[in-house]
């Protein structure tokens, strides 16, 4: 029971923290099914697979796996499927930086053909560097790399126009009230919402009028600080404007910088 205790308190710190840490939690993992032994039991086939699901017959099964050991599986297979991600966009960034006549070692655990791939490349991207810059003429290539990064993150590089498992919406996945007046402020000004023009006019809206979320006098004064790394800037501006309940930060700063080491921007 004390094991188990302390790979729980394992798991909650796993989740806080948010980074690439699957090695150490399946040796913890495996740990546990040792000292566990034959308490651990693996779930039969359902008696009723194929016709009418039996729920007595799954509820036994849940009940004798125990509610512990399926939340522990589920967060070990969660974790496996973020790393995955993480490793694929790393790839991404290592076929840029080699150059596309440049053979770079190919990756055997990657599933996916990245040879094609224009994902940190497209036109609404760069529609948002140019706009941005027209916009605030005073922002450097660091600062609006920090900032497409961000909206890149938050809608799966400019694809997903809903938020997946959530209700955000737009660029910025903007979600409760701001999803509401995000929506609003499209209908008013003829906007489509699933368009580009849509979710740039309200980011230069909120921008310049959120006293909350927006480029505040505060926040630009410390924004502006030439000396911030491409880190420190995605940061920033993520807790500024997106305080997402779950920032997956590493992520966003891996999309920023290879926005900034694009030389074509």
């Amino acid at each position: 029971m004390l094991f188990r205790g302390l790979l729980i308190l394992l798991s909650l710190l796993l989740i806080l923290k948010g980074t690439d840490m699957s090695s150490m939690y399946e040796q913890a993992y495996n740990q546990y099914l040792k000292m566990e032994g034959s308490s651990f039991v693996s779930p039969e086939k359902p008696k009723s697979l194929g016709g009418r699901p039996d729920v007595k017959v799954a509820d036994a099964q849940i009940s004798k796996i125990g509610a512990t050991n399926i939340a522990i599986y589920e967060r070990f297979s969660a974790i496996r499927k973020e790393n995955k991600r993480l490793k694929e966009q790393n790839f991404l960034k290592m076929k840029a930086s080699s150059g596309k006549d440049q053979p770079i070692n190919t990756r055997p655990d990657l599933e996916k053909e990245f040879s094609e791939s224009d994902e940190y490349n497209t036109e609404r991207a760069n529609r948002y560097f140019k706009d941005l810059k027209s916009e605030f003429p005073n922002l450097t290539k660091k600062q609006l790399s920090a900032i497409v990064g961000n909206l890149h993150h938050e809608s799966r590089g400019f694809t997903a126009f809903k938020e997946t498992g959530g209700r955000g919406l737009g660029d910025a996945q903007w979600t409760a009230t701001r999803r509401k007046e995000f929506l609003d402020f499209t209908k008013k000004n003829g906007l489509d919402p699933k368009t580009y023009e849509g979710s740039y006019a309200f980011l230069i809206h909120e921008l310049k009028n959120n006293r909350t979320h927006g480029f505040t006098e505060d926040f630009m004064e410390k924004f502006n600080n030439q000396d911030l790394s491409i880190s420190q800037l995605t940061k920033m501006f993520e807790r500024q404007y997106l305080v997402a309940g779950e920032p997956k930060m590493q992520s966003r700063i891996a999309d920023a910088n290879f926005y900034f080491n694009r030389e074509d921007l």
